[in-house]
């Protein structure tokens, strides 16, 4: 590792620290003031700050964990869902577990796997709890019945692989929405071997998504990587 690489890491690891008080401060706060959307917001940002930063020095547990932090956290201050007693307490559990991630991530020990995936799931399923389908369902049909198929075609940034960013993981935040299929790589744009640029990114994906979620659902999982992305969601 390089001096100046271990520089910028170090300073990752300072800002981290000072953004995750930010937010369980914040979180503390509301849960006495859970319509505070000012106070949403800045525990949103810092979220948002350690989601990226920590993608770009390849701590990928660490950022995709924290993707699904933020994902609730949209939901609440854009009032899509409400903070309830319920949902402070899994944040700050969230945030707790983010903290030994980060400081495993700073020894180079493994995390806490299976907490991380138990609290993964509880956070996915508490940003999905609006109901999709609010008209009654009729004819005896159930509301798992009650799906949309989208295509998608999605074309990464060249410099996905410089962030440390893996396209298969999108693909597999995809396919925990519904029934993923049709799912083809275009590699026409791949050069000569001798050419290619391990770094960059030639792919791009088409597929086909089968969804009782919503658009904006779908397009929370390309988030982490919309910047410079060219994405179309066509129902």
């Amino acid at each position: 590792m390089s001096d100046d690489f271990a520089q910028f890491q170090e300073a990752f690891f300072e800002e981290a620290a000072e953004h995750l008080a930010t937010v369980e401060e914040g979180l503390l706060a509301l849960e006495q003031h859970p319509d505070d959307l000012d106070l949403l917001g800045k525990i949103f940002r810092s979220a948002h700050s350690i989601k990226g930063t920590s993608g770009m020095f390849g701590f990928n547990a660490v950022a995709q964990f924290t993707h699904k932090m933020e994902t609730l956290l949209d939901r609440l201050r854009n009032g899509q869902s409400r903070v309830t007693p319920q949902i402070a307490d899994l944040l700050l559990k969230a945030t707790d577990c983010l903290k030994t991630m980060i400081d495993a991530a700073k020894i180079g020990s493994p995390a806490d796997e299976e907490t991380a995936q138990r609290l993964t799931a509880e956070l996915a399923a508490a940003s999905n709890l609006k109901v999709e389908a609010k008209a009654k369902v009729e004819g005896g049909l159930s509301d798992s019945s009650l799906t949309s198929t989208f295509h998608i075609a999605w074309t990464p940034p060249a410099w996905l692989f410089q962030r440390g960013l893996d396209p298969l993981q999108t693909i597999k935040e995809l396919e925990s929405l519904g029934t993923l299929s049709e799912v083809q790589v275009d590699v026409s744009k791949l050069p000569d071997l001798v050419a290619m640029d391990p770094e960059i990114c030639y792919l791009s994906w088409t597929m086909k998504l089968e969804t009782a979620k919503g658009r904006q659902v779908i397009e929370a999982v390309f988030e982490f990587v919309r910047e410079e992305s060219i994405l179309a969601i066509e129902e």
